[in-house]
């Protein structure tokens, strides 16, 4: 299977991430499925895990990743200069990246307020799973 980021698709700010991702990108093979979806509910059934609205969680190798594990793979996967951030990453101790995410999650409908509605390219609509 391939690698599937799940967002909260009631979130403008996760919304934005993923027209990030979209825009930056290097090999355009992630997939997308918002986390209210009965695709999300059941792979997390499968893998034990709540359904957390508060987090983005990739499925990436057969894995489930949360927060800041989820956002430094997210970032390996996106073009220069954004793949040196995931390698910057590696410095910080989990414990603490995990805090800073949990604040940005925190205020993530306050920083952009509404989910917007962007038309995707057709190449881009097969990638979201419903």
């Amino acid at each position: 299977m391939k690698t599937i980021l799940f967002y909260d698709g009631q979130c403008g700010f996760c919304d934005y991430v993923v027209q990030f991702i979209l825009k930056n990108e290097k090999s355009n093979d992630m997939m997308f499925a918002r986390l209210q979806s009965s695709f999300a509910e059941e792979l997390f059934r499968k893998h034990s895990l709540t359904n957390d609205f508060s987090t983005m969680v990739l499925f990436n190798e057969g894995k489930l990743y949360l927060k800041s594990s989820a956002f430094q793979i997210i970032l390996s996967k996106l073009r220069f200069p954004y793949t040196f951030f995931s390698i910057l990453m590696r410095i910080f101790p989990k414990n603490v990246l995990d805090f800073f995410y949990s604040i940005v999650s925190r205020y993530r409908r306050k920083i952009v307020n509404q989910a917007s509605c962007k038309l995707l390219k057709n190449e881009d609509q097969i990638r979201f799973i419903s």
